[in-house]
């Protein structure tokens, strides 16, 4: 039986707090995406844009994408879908508000569904100069 998503979080947090050191974040390059393999597919990687008003989708998982029926690599949270930005968009200003991670339970509701994930939300950093980037890691609720 696979390890729940609560389990994975909670490992992911525990590596991206390995790679903190003494910093407030850790810097993107502190992660190897082999060391990443066990979350792979149900990852986000965010760039963080116009100090926090908008976010853009550098890496998008593709058990994500699968989960919500659209790809989103490269797009814009302000480009997206009213009830997929609409339920993203808090946690991410939260997190890049605060410089701490945290877990979300966002509910992306469409005209036909409404999708339940839980959420963790990590920031890193470019330069070690603040938060610039996020790590998600998402999975069904």
């Amino acid at each position: 039986m696979p390890p729940s998503p609560s389990t994975l979080q909670r490992d992911l947090h525990a590596l991206w707090l390995s790679k903190r050191g003494s910093g407030a974040v850790p810097l993107r390059r502190a992660f190897d995406v082999i060391e990443l393999r066990p979350w792979l597919g149900f990852l986000c990687l965010v760039d963080i844009e116009e100090q926090g008003r908008d976010f853009r989708y550098r890496i998008f998982g593709t058990r994500i994408a699968s989960l919500i029926g659209c790809e989103l690599t490269g797009r814009r949270l302000s480009e997206i879908d009213g009830g997929l930005r609409d339920g993203l968009r808090p946690g991410y200003v939260e997190v890049a508000r605060s410089g701490a991670p945290a877990t979300f339970t966002p509910a992306l509701h469409e005209a036909w569904r409404t999708i339940r994930l839980s959420e963790l939300v990590l920031p890193l950093s470019r330069d070690g100069r603040g938060t610039d980037m996020l790590l998600t890691c998402c999975y069904p609720a």
